[in-house]
C-alpha cells in the first residue's frame, strides 16, 4: 500500500519529513489526492516517533494569511 493510500485510509496528516511528496519530483501528487479527499497535511512534524503507541489528541493552529492555501502552524499533541 502507497504512503498516500494509507494515509487517506486512516486519515492520518502529519508527517516528520519537510513534504509528503517524493524529494526528487516537483510534481505534488501526494498533496493533490489527500487535499480532493479534504484531508489536511501538516508535514515538517517533530518527534512524532514519541507518540507511537499512544493515545493523543492532535490539533495545529495555523496563521491567518489572507489569500494564502497553507501556512505554518502550531502542532500539538495532547496526550490522553
Amino acid at each position: 500500500m502507497h504512503l498516500h493510500d494509507r494515509l487517506a485510509t486512516d486519515k492520518r496528516h502529519s508527517v516528520d519529513a519537510m513534504s509528503i511528496n517524493a524529494a526528487d519530483t516537483r510534481k505534488c501528487t501526494v498533496h493533490h489526492n489527500l487535499l480532493s479527499k479534504s484531508i489536511i497535511i501538516v508535514e515538517n512534524c517533530r518527534r512524532l516517533d514519541e507518540l507511537i503507541g499512544m493515545s493523543f489528541q492532535f490539533t495545529c493552529f495555523p496563521l491567518a494569511i489572507t489569500g494564502a492555501d497553507g501556512s505554518p502552524v502550531r502542532a500539538v499533541a495532547i496526550i490522553d
